[in-house]
Order: structure tokens, then C-alpha cells, then sequence
């Protein structure tokens, strides 16, 4: 894509054109899914990257706030002037994604318009449920999962994938304000000590603490990671397959910076077109040959959700498992 077409507005661009320039990893992985949920799936990503992009860029000539708070108000009356808010409308009406589920969203986003220092770990937690754990949900609703136990698997991925993409982008995220490593964790190093400006002095024990750090952070994405996994069964294998093979391109991020000793001011991290196929490769190769993938049955009695990941969500919709409610009061 040349610069002039990735400067082009949302409204000039189709939802295909936006993913394609905005999300290569899912723009990749959407093509195992059917195309009704594709389209559906790309749509979402659209709406999803332009709340986002609202906090980034400053979009239009607006402020982010009367931007936001005017999406805000055209989802809750269900209707707006806005060609992307109006095509959400239409969205959430096919799938019944419930309105709160996009305001939750736009209200994590709007936590970034102002400087961001994550206190503790519940707190980040709690920021990735609202910006990325919320659109798990959606994407249940897109694939047509009705049964509410997968919910908490759906939010466990998205929160994997936002603690992947806050590990490569510290540099990026101090930049805008933002230090979203919890303060206990490290150290209590200000905004501007994760900045590529203060990283460019010669190695100390802040360089060496940031890797520890991280390490620790992919550490934990990792176990939503595998917590997600638990939940694909609920998932048709076709898109069910899409979502395995999103998700182990996007781990790969972390793998990558593993591999840098993650050493994120040495430059982002970018998954390759050749990794991504390979990886792709490789997880077919793995679930042809292995025989639960294909079975809804075989993970019934692993389905239930681990309440643990969801200690700091636990008073927010969708995070708690119906299984572990009704084991919370046989107990």
C-alpha cells in the first residue's frame, strides 16, 4: 500500500481496504473463515480500529472526546450520520451485539486520551478487558456462538492479544503518554524512562529491569493464551480454525521479541508474510493429526473456565463462566 492510499479517511475506504492496511495478521486469518462471517469479522475490525485510531491520530477536526461521546450517543439511540457507526448499527442488529458491549469498549479507549500509568496489574487487566476482552465477546456474537461459556475464553484471547501488542509497543505507547506496565512491575520508572530518547544512552540496569519486565508480561499473556485455547471447541471448525491460526500468528510477536531478548527499542517487532505462512502450515499440520480439534465432545469436561485469570473482571458482563457460578453454589 503506498503512503497517499494509508492517509486516505475512514469514510474513503472500505472495511477490506481498512483491515488490509490496519490488521495484516487478521487480514491474513479471516480467509479460513465462511464468508458471511469474513465480511462480518472485517466489518467489526473496521469500527473497532476507527475507536481506536480516534485516540491515536485526532481524527477529523474534532476533539477525540466530542468525537467519542458522539458515538456514545448514536449507539445508544441507535442511529447516526456517520457511515461507520451507521454500518455498526446495522452490525450489532444481525449479530444482537448489545450496545453496552461497544460503549465498554469506547469508554477503554477513552482512558487513552489522557496520560496513561497503570498502577497494578488488576488495573491493566481490567484496561485490556474493556479495549480488547470486549471484542472477543463481539466476535462470538459474529461467529454465531450463542452458548455463554465461551465468552470468558473469547475475553482471555483478547486480553492475550493486548498484553502481546502493549509488550512490542512500549516505545510507541510512552511516546503518546502511556506507560501501561504496572508500577509495581517496574519499578516505578516514569513515561519518560521507556522512550527511545532515554533508551538511546548505553546500556544500565533500567535496560536490563524493561527485559525482565516483559518477560514477565508474555509470561502471563501466554497463560490466556492457553486459556483461550480451552475454548475453541465451542468455536465451528472452520472459523474455529481461522481464530487458532490468528492466534498463533499474533503469539508469535511475542515470540519474536523473545528472540530479541526483548529488547523492543532495537525497532517494532513485524510478524513476516513468510512467517505467517509457515505458521499457518504448522497449524494445519497440527490439528490434522490431532483428533479433539475436530470434536465439540472431547473438551466438555475442560471446558469450565479458570476463575483465576478473571479475579479483576469479576463484576464486569460476559468475564464469569454460568459453569463456575453454579460450582460456586453447589459448593
Amino acid at each position: 500500500m503506498n503512503d497517499e492510499f494509508k492517509q486516505l479517511p475512514y469514510t474513503a475506504l472500505n472495511a477490506d481496504a481498512v483491515l488490509a492496511i490496519k490488521g495484516s495478521s487478521f487480514y491474513w486469518a479471516r480467509y479460513f473463515l465462511g464468508k458471511t462471517h469474513a465480511q462480518r469479522a472485517t466489518r467489526l475490525y473496521r469500527f473497532c480500529r476507527y475507536i481506536d485510531d480516534i485516540a491515536d491520530e485526532a481524527l477529523l477536526n474534532e476533539t477525540p472526546e466530542a468525537i467519542l461521546n458522539t458515538i456514545i450517543q448514536d449507539i445508544r439511540r441507535a442511529e447516526s450520520q456517520h457511515p461507520i457507526t451507521q454500518d455498526m448499527l446495522l452490525l450489532m442488529k444481525e449479530c444482537e451485539i448489545e450496545p453496552a458491549l461497544i460503549i465498554s469498549l469506547i469508554e477503554g479507549v477513552r482512558q487513552d486520551l489522557y496520560p496513561v500509568a497503570m498502577q497494578d496489574l488488576d488495573s491493566l487487566l481490567r484496561y485490556c478487558y474493556f479495549v480488547a476482552g470486549t471484542v472477543g465477546v463481539m466476535m462470538c456474537k459474529i461467529l454465531d456462538i450463542k452458548d455463554p461459556r465461551a465468552y470468558p475464553f473469547a475475553i482471555d484471547l483478547g486480553i492475550a492479544m493486548q498484553l502481546t501488542n502493549m509488550s512490542r509497543d512500549v516505545a510507541a505507547d510512552a511516546a503518546l503518554g502511556r506507560r501501561y506496565l504496572p508500577l509495581n512491575i517496574v519499578n516505578d520508572m516514569t513515561i519518560a524512562d521507556l522512550t527511545l530518547d532515554h533508551l538511546a544512552m548505553p546500556p544500565d540496569e533500567k535496560k536490563v529491569y524493561l527485559q525482565q519486565c516483559l518477560n514477565k508480561l508474555l509470561i502471563l499473556a501466554d497463560k490466556y493464551y492457553q486459556s483461550s485455547s480451552h475454548g475453541l471447541h465451542f468455536i465451528d471448525v472452520k472459523p474455529r480454525l481461522s481464530i487458532l491460526i490468528a492466534s498463533n500468528i499474533y503469539r508469535q510477536i511475542g515470540l519474536l521479541l523473545k528472540a530479541r531478548q526483548y529488547q523492543y527499542w532495537l525497532g517494532r517487532v513485524r510478524v513476516s508474510k513468510t512467517t505467517k505462512v509457515l505458521v499457518t502450515i504448522k497449524t494445519l499440520l497440527k490439528t490434522v493429526v490431532t483428533p479433539h480439534f475436530w470434536h465439540f465432545m472431547y473438551q466438555q469436561n475442560q471446558s469450565i473456565h479458570d476463575a483465576k485469570l478473571h479475579t479483576a473482571l469479576i463484576d464486569l458482563p460476559y468475564a464469569n463462566s454460568p459453569d463456575n457460578a453454579s460450582t460456586q453454589e453447589s459448593s
